[in-house]
């Protein structure tokens, strides 16, 4: 996960001096990373949005800002996520940053619905307690643990073929240029 950023800073710079017409983000099955990670991702998408709302205890709220990029222009083709239920944790945040501030649309199942804050408190003895600390809210304020992200096109995985890629490319391709 510490190097996500810089590789994935590298793959857009090159994508966006292609002449791409959109981009397919998988996020399917990937249910780890930390938060600055998703962040330095989400940047090239919506940079200075809101990615999510920390809940934590005694109701107390903090804006979870997406950084702007210094020199690089964000990416204003269309995108689409690919999401399904393993999809959890900070990508679903990801997923849902991007599907709430109009960057991307969602294909495939709703996620697994684990928008819990984790802190990971090391032992002296080797061990690790994992503790939940906190919960995201999307951007708009929609509570999704439990419940999970739902989609914009709902397509299940087939046995053979991959029809949620397949729906994820006729939406590209049928989307015009996104504003910001």
């Amino acid at each position: 996960c510490n190097q996500t950023p810089e590789a994935f800073a590298d793959a857009m710079r090159k994508l966006s001096a292609g002449g791409l017409k959109g981009l397919v983000l998988d996020l399917r099955n990937v249910s780890g990373g930390n938060m600055e990670s998703a962040l330095q991702v989400a940047k090239w998408f919506a940079p200075g949005k809101t990615m999510a709302t920390l809940l934590k205890s005694r109701g107390r709220r903090s804006a979870v800002q997406i950084p702007r990029l210094p020199s690089d222009q964000p990416w204003t083709r269309p995108v689409v996520v690919l999401v399904n239920r393993g999809t959890a944790r900070t990508p679903e945040v990801l997923a849902s940053a991007l599907k709430e501030n109009g960057v991307a649309r969602l294909v495939g199942e709703k996620t697994y619905g684990d928008f819990v804050q984790t802190t990971l408190i090391d032992q002296i003895d080797g061990s690790a307690v994992l503790m939940a600390t906190g919960k995201y809210l999307t951007s708009r304020g929609g509570n999704y643990s439990n419940i999970g992200l739902p989609v914009d096109a709902s397509v299940a995985r087939g046995p053979s073929g991959d029809a949620q890629l397949a729906e994820a490319v006729k939406l590209m391709n049928s989307a015009g240029s996104r504003s910001q």
